[in-house]
């Protein structure tokens, strides 16, 4: 199943806050050699079924813990560390750097954006619209 990663997919208002929020957070780790880059926007109903499967009915690390995602309302981007150094050391890239992840979240909570990285099973790459 396709893997939508246009900010052009998601509505109007959640595109709006997600351009604000990767333009101060890659102004951030500028510093740092590393930058933000969109994994996932818009997520068809058919590919988070899909998803929801793993860990349930195929075999594998659950991969979402709803069916009902706000991707498939075209209201959340979930967002991964760019960085040659990132993949040449063999580190995942939502894995590790958890201060830079904390400060990320921030910038994504400044910018209007709810991060998954506050909930009680964290999100960190998942930014949302609020309610």
């Amino acid at each position: 199943m396709a893997v939508i990663k246009s900010l052009d997919e998601l509505n109007s208002p959640t595109k709006r806050l997600a351009v604000r929020f990767l333009a101060a957070a890659n102004r951030f780790l500028l510093p740092y050699g590393l930058r933000l880059v969109v994994t996932e926007t818009y997520r068809t109903q058919a590919r988070q079924n899909y998803l929801w499967m793993f860990g349930r009915v195929i075999p594998g690390r659950k991969r979402t813990w709803t069916r009902t995602s706000r991707h498939t309302k075209r209201d959340a981007v979930d967002v991964c560390f760019a960085s040659a150094a990132v993949w040449k050391k063999n580190v995942h890239p939502y894995n590790g750097h958890d201060e830079l992840w904390e400060a990320i979240g921030v910038i994504g909570e400044q910018c209007g954006l709810e991060w998954g990285g506050r909930w009680n099973t964290p999100d960190r790459p998942h930014f949302q619209a609020k309610d």
